[in-house]
């Protein structure tokens, strides 16, 4: 915010040759936010030549009022409080040098009543310019305006580039506006709400926290707004994380294996430690670590129609941006010294008998277990030197016609097959005696 100056009268110094006149110039200014206001004398050098019928200033140097001796009483403060230099900075007000900025200091620094509305000061006293010394005796009226604070948001891109707008404007003041926009306590940019509705394009060039406001400032640059929000950014605050599965290429089967997910937030941003969406194969079993980055699983036994599982992982980072998807093949082991356990056939009718009618269905029921974590896929059945194939337990069939000079036996073996294709020993063999059909 800066500032708006107010002439009253000026003292020649000087006369130069060929229509040359320079100056010494005393203005009073004064500029605020709400009702803490700095108020000073600043002294401007001016030069002026003959041009035609007038005289035209050519030339001008302000004189920064914290170097320039001076002897200064400001009088008509009254019923409010002098302004700290701290409270000064945070305002973005001008300073005196002092820690307290009173009615001998330039600027004086106060804060007014609330609901004052019209100031009338006078200064006195003598001022030092160039070793030169000047008397000073000036009246100064302004009329504090209050102008509410706005609101402001931003939005970066991939590039870090940062375009922050004005969501809620001000009100109050003399329009248009001019928009002072902060990083920290360093004013970047001023843009007038005129031009892009006051929109200002920042491009991040460190990872350092920026801190971004904005004070809106009236026409004249008298009044000022308090500060807006704040809005942080961060140099790559809006890129994806990355990630990466790290684990063993192929893990022993019915084991336990472990897979760490590896992620890179960017944005002084982090991968909160929940921040991990697993996804495993079929057939592998979750011990542990689900939304965590060490994930815990147990390898299912070894399968021939699927030898290797494929895990993916999302990372998430605190600001809710998702990673790629990660993903990550791991082989089973194929364990040669494991196969089913020899199975154990039971053949039931309706007497409970091992024995059937001809012509009539029976059946004969296996009981086996695979090797650790595998799985029963098949058997093969001996049914008086016939092989019959079934992917499931029970044989059915249906007994022969009795013949009286046969033995009329039904003689059944099986072979289990798990998963990696391994088979069991054969079983003992069960025998069932065909009965004939009495009501023949």
């Amino acid at each position: 915010m800066r500032i708006f100056k107010f002439i009253l009268g000026a003292l020649p110094i000087a006369l130069a040759g060929c229509g040359r006149e320079d100056k010494m110039e005393f203005e009073v200014a004064h500029e605020c936010v709400g009702h803490s206001c700095a108020v000073y004398v600043e002294p401007l050098s001016q030069t002026y030549v003959d041009q035609l019928v007038k005289k035209v200033m050519i030339s001008e140097v302000r004189h920064d009022v914290r170097q320039v001796n001076h002897s200064l009483k400001w009088y008509g403060l009254e019923g409010g409080n002098y302004i700290d230099s701290d409270i000064l900075t945070e305002l973005d007000l001008k300073q005196c040098g002092d820690s307290v900025c009173d009615d001998t200091k330039n600027p004086v620094a106060y804060q007014f009543q609330q609901g004052q509305e019209y100031v009338s000061l006078d200064v006195l006293g003598k001022m030092t310019v160039n070793n030169k010394e000047y008397d000073i005796n000036k009246k100064y009226n302004f009329v504090i305006e209050l102008i509410s604070a706005p609101v402001i948001s931003g939005k970066c891109n991939d590039e870090n580039v940062c375009v922050f707008s004005v969501t809620k404007d001000s009100e109050g003041g003399a329009k248009p506006y001019n928009y002072y926009w902060y990083d920290g306590y360093q004013n970047v940019a001023i843009t007038k709400s005129t031009v892009d509705n006051g929109d200002f394009k920042y491009e991040l060039k460190d990872n350092l926290k920026h801190s971004i406001v904005m004070s809106t400032g009236d026409k004249y640059g008298r009044n000022y707004s308090e500060d807006s929000n704040e809005v942080v950014v961060y140099a790559d605050m809006y890129k994806a994380p990355t990630v990466e599965i790290l684990s063993e290429d192929a893990v022993a089967e019915s084991k336990q294996a472990l897979l760490a997910a590896e992620a890179v937030a960017y944005g002084n941003k982090t991968i909160p430690k929940d921040g991990y969406n697993w996804t495993v194969p079929e057939g592998w079993e979750i011990v542990s670590g689900q939304g965590t980055n060490l994930l815990v699983v147990k390898v299912p036994g070894y399968s021939k129609d699927m030898p290797k599982g494929e895990f993916s992982v999302v990372a998430t980072d605190s600001e809710g941006v998702q990673s790629n998807t990660a993903t990550k093949e791991v082989a089973v082991l194929f364990d040669s010294s494991l196969k089913p356990t020899q199975p154990s056939l039971l053949a039931a009718d309706l007497n409970g008998q091992k024995d059937v009618v001809e012509n009539t269905e029976y059946k004969v029921t296996a009981t086996v277990q695979a090797g650790a974590g595998r799985k029963i896929v098949g058997y093969e059945w001996n049914v008086n030197g016939t092989k019959v194939e079934t992917t499931t337990n029970v044989l059915t069939q249906t007994a022969p016609a009795f013949n009286a000079i046969a033995d009329n036996k039904i003689r059944v073996t099986v072979i289990a097959i798990d998963s990696a294709g391994q088979r069991s020993d054969e079983s003992a063999e069960i025998g069932i005696d065909v009965k004939a059909d009495s009501s023949i």
